[in-house]
Order: C-alpha cells, then structure tokens, then sequence
C-alpha cells in the first residue's frame, strides 16, 4: 500500500524529529537536504507510533495463540479453591520507582500493568515479560491511587498535589487535570459508564466528575475525616467510602445519598470493596442460615427468592480486621482476623468464595468465606509494608506494590 503525499510529509517529519532528539546532527541535516523537510513534528511522535505497533503486535500474536486454542482442548477452570491463587516463587520483581509503590492496575485488555508511586509517577509495565514501557509524568505530589475505565483508554490519576489527571493510554500523554479538592486526593474510581470519575480526599470530601468537560458535578459530605478509599459495584448503583474517622458509608448512587453508616472498625479504614454478584449467594446463604438458628427454626436449604437483591461491602483496617457486611443494613456476616499489622488492600478471588488481603505484615492471605479462614499464606512477599493487590482477569496474574519502592508479578497455581 503506498502513502499519500501528506503521509509521507508526516511521516518525513517525525524521523526529523527522532533524529534531531537523538542528536544525530549529521544524519538530521542530511535528511532534511535529501527529504526537502524543514520542521520537525511534534517531539517523540515517533517513538509513540513504534510502541504503538510493537504493541499491536503483540497483541496480534496473543489472539493467534487463542485461534490456535481453539482448536485444541483447553484446560477446564475449576473453583475448587485451589485454583487460580498467588504461588511462589514472584514471577516478576519489577524495580524502577525511587519510593513507595502505592497502587497498581491491570489493563482490561492488554498484557500491561500500571504502578503509581510516591515518586509521582506512573509506570507501565508489560507484565509477562516483566519489561517496562513507558513511564507517565506530570504530577508535582505523590500519586496515591489509578484507576483505568472500562475500555482502558483512558487512565485516572490523583495525588498529593490536590489533582486529579486523565491520560490517554494510546498515546501515554495527559489529556485533562481536574482541580477542586482543598486537600490530598487519595482514591479514584470509574463509573461502569466511562463517563464519571468519583474521588475521595483528605479534605474530608468525595466528588464526581465529568470527564468530557473535566467540572464538578457533586460533591458528597459525611466523612469527619480523610477518605482514604472507594469501591463502586457492578451496576453503579452503589458506592461504598472509609476512612481516618474509622467509619464505612455506602451511599444511593441514584439518589447520592446515604444508605449505610457502618462504625465497627477500631482504626482507620484503609480499604473496602464492593462484593462481587459471585459472592452475593454464599453471603446471602450465610445470612438466611443465622436467621433460622436464632429463630429456632429448622435449616433448611437456602431459598435465594427471599434475599433477591442482598448486596454486600467488604473492609480491611488498621484495626488488622476484616469485615464483611450487608450494604443495606450493615449487619456483620463474616469477620476475619489474623494479620499482625495494619491491612492495606484487599480483592475477591475470581471465583466469588475467596478474598485475598495484604498487609504491613508482608504477607499476602487467601481467605475462604465458606470456612471463614485463612487456607493460605505468602511470607515475606515484599521485604516491607505491601500496599497494594490487583489481579488481571484477562491473563490471571496477581500483582502487589510495596514500601520497598517495587512491584511484584505473581503468576496463578
């Protein structure tokens, strides 16, 4: 296929602009002789298109790699409870920030990962190589959390610097940055929608916003202290927030108003996750069977058309305790105790009867919800604090941040 004059006038400019960046003086000045080009394009368009393709092709070679499975018998996926959990040894030590690793993020769709660091940056990596591709910078404060839309365009950002950024992941470069907090932004989500990002901060406040004109559409008070992390659900009807005031609020996101106010955390609450649909039955099960006992009645097998709807938050605190709660009523279905430092982060298993947790203990700890146990445990999975977990359900790998400036690739067994 042959460009067109304006392709190739494009194209003239940006090896221009490679070669005048790269300090190749001669090379630069004989191109432009040769190619009748005086200006160079926009700087590093070059280096963005060859990354661009390299990972197309990447890409290209994975979905030839699912063509060519499909065609073989592929391995069955069982949620036996000893599938798909973090093994040892780490894949993957991935070094590169110069402090505390604060949040980490899969892509949607590609082999990537994201870290955030208090070295206010973002880096990306490729996770099953463990090769690094590009680092994004424009933060003037510690990032302290990411968070990627549903498509995985687009990347969300916020900091002690007060902003929030939007990037656009094709061309790694900052596209908006939102003002309105008074103080540290510490927690960032998407809507289901793409449309609305929600943030928490340390002044106390959570707001919404528009992404496609950067403005404050509302902006949620009831904190009396730093809101330190948010989960939204599947359906974007809900929004759970916890914080330094050691409370939980899940809020109406129809209405934005409040629905629960959960107060039995002893210490600030540094995560909390909206259960997944998958983990609605076993919790539901677990409430309808408590029921029955203390009614005196006989239990009998769970009937789901009496708890249709039941929607469930998980939380993990510096109190080093887990709790699971119904939404709704902020009745205590589990509780889960067994780290010996503050919990910082935790996710649901895949398989909807599992949550997995990190803490400033260094371990990583799968828990059973059926059990209400811990059936598994990593030491000494970072050499400090461990901040952060993420898990890819495109490719299953986990990931975990760390005070010890990096982040670890753990592959599934």
């Amino acid at each position: 296929m042959s460009l067109s004059d304006r392709q190739i006038e494009d194209l003239n400019r940006a090896i221009l602009d490679y070669l005048e960046s790269s300090g190749y003086e001669n090379a630069s000045s004989v191109f432009k002789e040769e190619a009748s080009v005086d200006t160079p394009s926009k700087p590093g368009i070059l280096k963005r298109k060859w990354v661009s393709v390299v990972r197309l092709q990447r890409k290209v070679k994975s979905l030839e790699r699912e063509v060519d499975s499909l065609t073989t018998t592929k391995p069955s996926f069982t949620t036996s409870g000893t599938d798909f959990f973090p093994v040892q040894p780490v894949r993957h030590n991935l070094k590169g920030h110069r402090d505390n690793v604060t949040s980490v993020r899969f892509h949607p769709e590609h082999d990537l990962i994201c870290s955030a660091s208090e070295d206010a940056t973002i880096r990306v990596w490729e996770f099953e190589s463990g090769k690094f591709e590009q680092v994004l910078k424009g933060h003037t404060g510690s990032v302290r959390d990411i968070a990627f839309d549903p498509t995985g365009t687009y990347l969300a950002s916020c900091s002690n610097d007060l902003t929030i950024k939007i990037w656009d992941f094709r061309a790694f470069r900052c596209v908006k940055t939102l003002h309105g907090h008074d103080h540290t932004v510490s927690a960032i989500q998407y809507l289901p929608n793409g449309k609305h990002i929600i943030s928490g901060s340390r002044d106390c406040t959570i707001k919404f916003w528009d992404t496609e004109t950067g403005f404050c559409s509302d902006t949620l008070e009831a904190h009396n202290g730093w809101v330190r992390t948010l989960s939204v659900n599947e359906d974007g009807s809900l929004l759970a927030s916890g914080g330094s005031d050691h409370n939980v609020i899940v809020w109406d996101l129809k209405t934005n108003s409040m629905l629960t106010l959960f107060e039995k955390h002893e210490n600030v609450v540094e995560c909390v996750r909206i259960c997944p649909k998958n983990t609605n039955k076993i919790l539901l099960r677990k409430m309808y069977k408590r029921e029955m006992s203390e009614n005196g009645a006989q239990v009998e097998e769970y009937q789901p058309v009496a708890y249709e709807g039941g929607k469930f938050v998980a939380t993990g605190s510096r109190d080093k305790c887990i709790y699971i709660f119904d939404a709704h009523t902020g009745e205590i279905v589990i509780k889960l105790v067994g780290h010996d430092n503050w919990i910082r982060d935790i996710i649901f298993h895949i398989d909807g009867i599992h949550l997995i947790s990190v803490s400033d203990d260094k371990t990583i700890r799968v828990w059973s919800l059926k059990e209400e146990r811990c059936v598994k445990v990593i030491e000494d999975a970072h050499t400090h604090f461990i901040q952060c977990i993420d898990y890819s359900n495109n490719n299953p790998h986990y990931a975990t941040g760390s005070v010890d400036n990096s982040l670890s690739v753990w592959s599934c067994g």
